[in-house]
């Protein structure tokens, strides 16, 4: 738990790309449950210049938080991570896993595709994605229904977030 209320959580390259791309970090730090906690090989799959300006911007902001150093963390992490080495995803993914399931943390992953390749170690832990995160965020008041729809627009549009499940988040809420 962190020292304002909020849990920690692991943020996985795909949702945190979703709300830098879109310039909405913002949202991320003020979701009412999370603190997010961006490890160091996902920063490092953040590459695009004015993803990463934006993302090391959130930083200095106390927008998103960085993992801590790498020396302290624990050898069970590394090992969970060094476990999944013969599964076919990207390191960023494989330590954010890691990192949700030793410290028992929430992990914001969109990656379907990442998540059932390492399903054997997705386990004893919560998955949030961007949809489940603004539907909290709209449930709290954070977000009304209609900005939320601007938001998941600007996905489709523009960023290849396709979610062709709902067309408008007051189908989620409830």
């Amino acid at each position: 738990m962190s020292t304002d209320g909020r849990d920690e959580a692991i943020i996985d390259t795909s949702v945190l790309l979703n709300f830098l791309k879109i310039d909405r970090i913002d949202l991320l730090a003020r979701h009412p449950s999370y603190r997010f906690v961006v490890v160091d090989l996902v920063k490092n799959e953040v590459t695009k210049r004015g993803q990463a300006s934006r993302l090391e911007a959130a930083f200095q902001a106390g927008e998103v938080f960085p993992d801590r150093p790498p020396e302290s963390i624990d050898i069970s992490e590394l090992a969970t991570f060094a476990d999944m080495s013969h599964i076919k995803i990207s390191n960023g993914e494989r330590a954010a896993i890691a990192a949700a399931k030793v410290r028992g943390l929430v992990l914001a992953m969109d990656d379907e595709i990442a998540w059932k390749r390492a399903s054997a170690f997705c386990t004893g832990f919560a998955r949030e994605d961007t949809v489940s995160l603004i539907v909290l965020l709209i449930k709290e008041r954070v977000l009304t229904v209609m900005e939320a729809d601007v938001v998941k627009l600007d996905w489709e549009k523009n960023h290849k977030f396709i979610k062709k499940t709902f067309s408008s988040f007051a189908e989620l809420v409830s």
